[in-house]
């Protein structure tokens, strides 16, 4: 997994996706990065719910909105 700052420095690491219901949790390790982010390390956790969806033709149409938490340590 990568995230990617407004300058172009990025996160990168592993992530565990589990689903019960609406309900998507997201567990992402941090492993490091560059730029600024080269030696970071830390935990987030993304929780996304879904709401109102709807099928058209082939497509799935669906809001969801995510929220994400957690400590991160950079130098």
């Amino acid at each position: 997994m990568r995230i990617v700052a407004a300058n172009g420095d990025r996160l990168t690491g592993t992530f565990t996706l589990t689903t019960s219901g609406v309900t998507t949790r997201v567990v992402v390790d941090i492993t490091g990065g560059t730029g600024r982010f080269a030696d970071a390390d830390g935990t987030l956790t993304v929780i996304c719910l879904m709401g109102r969806w709807a099928q058209v033709g082939e497509m799935l149409l669906a809001k969801i909105e995510c929220t994400m938490t957690g400590p991160i340590s950079y130098w």
